[in-house]
């Protein structure tokens, strides 16, 4: 994998319920189709979008994505123990917490509205995003989950319950800014070849 698309991105999920007697934590990892302003990538402010098939198939990885905590691989207090990618609000995910003391601290925390989620995926290849450079706009036609996090203090508003709903946003984690790219702007933007992948991914789902 090229250095471009090296780094996990991270974006605020939206908490849904928490069962401490069976430590387990419900939660919308990622909304379908919700345009957010506040994303960081390369650098630069993005609006960006999920496409709702962005996540197709990745219910057979419930059991192997880990959970820990402000995203730091080996502060371990959980692992997602199902994926519902055909959820109308977006990527469900259930989480079982490890009855350690770490992961009964963050069960207690999340459940109290002391830790929030936040989703760390990534995206291969610019073939699986559609870039608007005109709007600064990125939808994520393709992702891949690294890991999830519950964080003390998230870098945006919007990780509440599922009820209230605000702006829901996240914060990628990557260098550099876009270089100007005309030639690859203009195919971009044709619409028959808009049309064409278009038809080509409907295909495919």
């Amino acid at each position: 994998m090229s250095d471009l698309f090296a780094e996990v991105e991270h974006r605020n999920a939206t908490l849904q319920d928490v069962d401490k007697k069976l430590r387990l934590v419900d939660l919308i990892a990622v909304p379908w189709n919700e345009e957010t302003d506040k994303v960081l990538w390369r650098g630069e402010p993005w609006r960006e979008i999920i496409d709702r098939h962005a996540f197709d198939g990745i219910e057979t990885h419930a059991g192997r994505i880990q959970v820990n905590r402000e995203h730091v691989k080996g502060d371990t207090v959980g692992k997602v123990v199902q994926l519902d990618p055909s959820h109308p609000d977006g990527l469900f995910t259930r989480v079982k917490m490890y009855s350690t003391p770490r992961g009964e601290e963050t069960l207690t925390l999340a459940a109290e509205g002391g830790a929030f989620p936040s989703v760390g995926y990534r995206v291969k290849s610019f073939s699986d995003m559609r870039l608007d450079k005109r709007t600064k706009t990125r939808k994520i036609l393709r992702a891949f989950m690294d890991h999830l996090a519950f964080v003390e203090d998230p870098a945006f508003v919007g990780a509440e319950v599922l009820a209230v709903r605000a702006g829901l946003s996240g914060l990628a984690v990557v260098e550099a800014s876009l270089p100007d790219t005309p030639s690859l702007d203009d195919v971009m933007h044709d619409e028959l070849l808009a049309w064409a992948s278009s038809r080509i991914r409907k295909h495919d789902h």
